[in-house]
């Protein structure tokens, strides 16, 4: 199976157009256990889903229109091709240029007979971050770092560690009573990392050192539809953290500024901090071990919860390239100037109409 893993490579949109003939003839391949299904078998595949996402596990979903076989009064290929835990490999394109999209494994697989409609079979896959999400532990995990913790998990499941290395060591970290998924989400949210699985890959990343755009979008040319919107409801001016260690020390720390993603000198936090000084304040109490880590937390939050300042949704020709997880620049939008987006949520839709991207994003400065 193709290796699939994350870089830094930087894109042009027009150099992308003339990789893919201008992107007029969308094409698609579906490897499952190695064998492209539609070259092989002929298979007739309606359409194509494929999301990733931050949150959650990367998805998939395909609809197969011609496996039902009238005089037999039964689904073919069932049993070669579309039993769960199947790999599965989704390359996305145009003419014969393709990138992969996604790896993972078949888990659901629905086989539709309507009165109106042509039998289907509807099938799902996720990434292999879904058995992380599996079964609850207690363990303690001593004299390590967050970093270490993570690459350690990612081996139990096989997956190469692509981890940016935190520096504290712990006496003990505590996963209490949840699956690997919710304790490296837990973990990714008090370091001011991201944390997600993209085909064989696990990332902890820092979310500042990873903040270069990979491409340059412009409104109403490269991008079809586009909308943003500006909110401070949800932004803070500062986030404290009280903490407390075995030795009963007051561990204290007070978050006041974030770093900016993007050149924009508005934050939701500046303009907050117009209008009320002091008042919008988030104080927290939690266990923590050092000043350090209670610094480190404090500045999770407050970054975490800037980029709730700008939401955008856009739509754009399909461009494999894009998923979540990276960031873009799109221009002509504040005073035609450029600004930064981290994409939360990449969906790519083929169907009979073509192939598209959808976009959620988010950023903290315009």
């Amino acid at each position: 199976m193709t290796a699939f893993k994350i870089d830094k490579t930087k894109y042009d949109f027009m150099k992308l157009l003339k990789k893919y003939g201008d992107m007029g003839a969308p094409a698609f391949k579906v490897l499952i256990d190695g064998t492209d299904i539609v070259l092989k078998e002929y298979m007739a595949i309606t359409k194509i889903t494929v999301e990733t996402n931050i949150d959650k596990a990367d998805f998939v979903q395909f609809i197969v229109s011609n496996a039902y076989e009238v005089d037999k009064s039964s689904f073919k290929w069932t049993d070669k091709y579309f039993l769960p835990g199947k790999k599965v490999e989704i390359k996305l394109g145009y003419v014969d240029k393709f990138e992969t999209v996604f790896i993972g494994v078949i888990t659901s697989a629905t086989f539709s007979i309507g009165e109106n409609s042509t039998p289907n079979i509807i099938v799902g896959c996720m990434d292999k971050s879904f058995l992380m999400m599996k079964g609850k532990k207690y363990k303690l995990w001593t004299k390590m770092s967050y970093s270490e913790v993570v690459s350690k998990i990612a081996g139990n499941y096989k997956l190469t560690a692509n981890v940016d290395k935190t520096e504290l060591k712990y006496e003990t970290i505590i996963q209490n009573f949840q699956t690997d998924y919710e304790f490296i989400m837990g973990l990714s949210k008090r370091s001011i990392r991201e944390f997600f699985v993209s085909g064989d890959y696990l990332y902890f990343i820092d979310k500042y050192s990873s903040s270069a755009s990979i491409i340059t979008l412009g409104i109403g040319t490269d991008l079809v539809e586009f909308e943003y919107t500006m909110d401070i409801g949800e932004q803070l001016t500062s986030v404290e953290v009280n903490g407390y260690n075995n030795n009963k020390e007051v561990l204290k720390y007070v978050a006041k500024d974030i770093k900016k993603i993007g050149s924009g000198k508005n934050t939701g936090i500046s303009l907050l901090k117009k209008i009320d000084s002091g008042n919008a304040s988030y104080i927290l109490s939690d266990y923590v071990t050092t000043k350090k880590e209670a610094e480190t937390f404090a500045k999770s939050i407050l970054y975490n919860q800037s980029m709730k300042f700008i939401s955008s949704h856009a739509k754009l020709l399909g461009i494999p390239e894009l998923r979540a997880g990276r960031y873009i620049k799109v221009e002509g939008m504040w005073n035609a100037k450029e600004v930064l987006f981290y994409i939360k949520s990449c969906t790519h839709e083929f169907d009979y109409d073509g192939y598209v991207t959808l976009l959620d994003m988010e950023g903290n400065s315009i």
